[in-house]
Order: C-alpha cells, then sequence, then structure tokens
C-alpha cells in the first residue's frame, strides 16, 4: 500500500515538474524524495516520472495515476478535519437551508465568522422551498432554516426574528405599465401577475399577493424574476434581488395610488424543539441573531 510520504512526493513534484523543487516544498531532501517516488513506482508496478528528459515529466502511467493519488490525499485531509472537528467536541457537519430569497450577501459575513470560530466543521448551505425547509428539519438532513415567516406557526419548532424583507412591485422597462406614473389597481388587473408563494401561501389568504385575475404561479423568486425580465407579467420581488436593475432601468418599479406603506414580510430562523443543539449550531444561532433587522429591506 502506497504511503502517505510516497503519493505526497509524487504529487508535487508532478505539480512542480521538478524532485528538487518537490523536496524544498516538503522541506525534505532530495535522495529522499526521489526514493519514495522510486519505491513507489515499485509499488505500483510502472514507471510514473520518464527521468530523461531535464525535467520531470510524467510518463502516460503517470497521468493517469496523478489524480487518483490527489484523490486519497485530499480524502485522507478531511478525514483529519472531520476527526479533529469531532475531538474538539463540534459536530462534523451543519446544514443550513433557506427559503427561496431570503439569502442576502450580508450573511456572507457570518459565514466568514463561523469559519475562524469551526473551521473544522463542514458547512452546508442549501435553497429551497418553504415547504421543503420543514421537511428537512423534521427529517433532521438540516438543522437551521431561514424562512420568509407565515402564521399560524408550526407547531414543534422555535422561530427567532432576523428582521423584514421587503418587496416592491416591478415591470420591464417596455412593459405598458412601466408607462404609468401611478398604477390603479384596476390596470394591475389587465396584466398577468407573477406570483411566487408556496402552497401553504394560496391556503392563507393574509399572505395573497394576488391583485388580480391574470396569474403566474411560481414556488421561486428567482423564476419570477427572470420572467419579468422577459416581459411575461410584473411582480413584487425582493427588493435586494431587483434594486440595482431598478436604479440601472432594466426594470421599472411600479408606484401603486392604492397603497403607501411598503410591502414587508417578516424573515425568521428556525429549528426544530427536539433537536440537541450542538456548539457550532448554537454559535450560528447567536451570530445570526446579531444581524442588523434591515438585512433585508
Amino acid at each position: 500500500m502506497p504511503s502517505v510520504d510516497q503519493l505526497e512526493a509524487f504529487v508535487t513534484a508532478a505539480e512542480l515538474g521538478s524532485f528538487s523543487a518537490a523536496a524544498r516544498r516538503l522541506g525534505k531532501a532530495q535522495s529522499a524524495v526521489s526514493a519514495a517516488i522510486s519505491n513507489l513506482e515499485i509499488d505500483l508496478g510502472s514507471d510514473l516520472f520518464d527521468r530523461s528528459s531535464y525535467r520531470a515529466e510524467l510518463t502516460v502511467s503517470g497521468v493517469s495515476l496523478l489524480d487518483y493519488a490527489r484523490s486519497i490525499l485530499q480524502s485522507r485531509q478531511d478525514l483529519l478535519v472531520k476527526a479533529g472537528a469531532l475531538s474538539e467536541g463540534a459536530e462534523g457537519s451543519l446544514k443550513v437551508v433557506f427559503e427561496y430569497g431570503t439569502y442576502v450577501s450580508e450573511i456572507n459575513q457570518v459565514f466568514h465568522d463561523f469559519d475562524k470560530q469551526f473551521s473544522k466543521v463542514e458547512l452546508h448551505v442549501q435553497t429551497t422551498s418553504f415547504g421543503d425547509v420543514f421537511s428537512r428539519l423534521t427529517e433532521e438532513s438540516a438543522q437551521l432554516g431561514i424562512i420568509i415567516e407565515r402564521h399560524p406557526y408550526k407547531e414543534g419548532y422555535h422561530f427567532r426574528g432576523l428582521g423584514f424583507e421587503r418587496r416592491i412591485p416591478v415591470c420591464h422597462k417596455d412593459h405598458p405599465l412601466a408607462e404609468l406614473k401611478e398604477v390603479r389597481l384596476v390596470d394591475l388587473r389587465g396584466y398577468r401577475q407573477i406570483i411566487s408563494e408556496t402552497e401553504t401561501d394560496r391556503n392563507s389568504p393574509e399572505f395573497s399577493r394576488q391583485k388580480g385575475p391574470h396569474l403566474l404561479i411560481t414556488d421561486n423568486p428567482r423564476v419570477a424574476h427572470t420572467m419579468v425580465h422577459g416581459g411575461v407579467g410584473w411582480a413584487e420581488l425582493p427588493a435586494q434581488m431587483v434594486d440595482d436593475e431598478v436604479k440601472a432601468g432594466a426594470l421599472k418599479e411600479l408606484s401603486y395610488d392604492f397603497q403607501q406603506n411598503a410591502i414587508l414580510n417578516k424573515v425568521s430562523l428556525v429549528w426544530g424543539k427536539q433537536q440537541a443543539q450542538a456548539p457550532a449550531c448554537k454559535w450560528l444561532i447567536n451570530r445570526m441573531c446579531q444581524l442588523h433587522q434591515k438585512t433585508w429591506v
């Protein structure tokens, strides 16, 4: 079985094209690197390098086996990282799932801080629909969820308010509604409204954003965003998703004459009451709760 030293010597020499350069990087004598590669060639029954040239050129066998050697070394490193996290009392991995449209750039700093505290914990970040967030929490395939909050609250979960998501009504700059200085409800009813909502939303009248009879419904605001760009219709979309395009003139923000208040939805952190909170998960809950309430606005 090839040793770690042999594989490291092989991979490093292949990447640098020189046994002497590999020795310097590995902090070893060149003779030790040469011996490690020679012994590896004996173990594998193949020449890995063509030693007839000045540079350490890989043979056909060397090229074929290089990725396998890299994979073995990476798997070993992954094993050590995982074991290190477990030995320190932290969970080996943490999965966070965001409802579509709730991941914003400010959260990058949260994960940057997380890496400083728990560099050995494998972090999984996914986006999905509202209902699937709870399915994953129930199945414990995720430990934390970030959602647009709906009433009534689902039982069996902890909720922690993080802030509010602001939505703005927009259409493509060439859409007929873009020509109107103020938009009346009757104006909206003449065009297709694109709504990003789930089955839960459709069963909750207080959450419905329906303004007219002509609807196109998707569970993903990014799909709605693409449709608005294509001139399919108009939609109320997260401000952080469309603000730059409104400023650039690609999209037009519609000014309702029947509603003066901003369209706000509460963003919440959620986790199962029965789930034991390991150190990294507890830390992330506390850090997320430090986000400014205007993060999504």
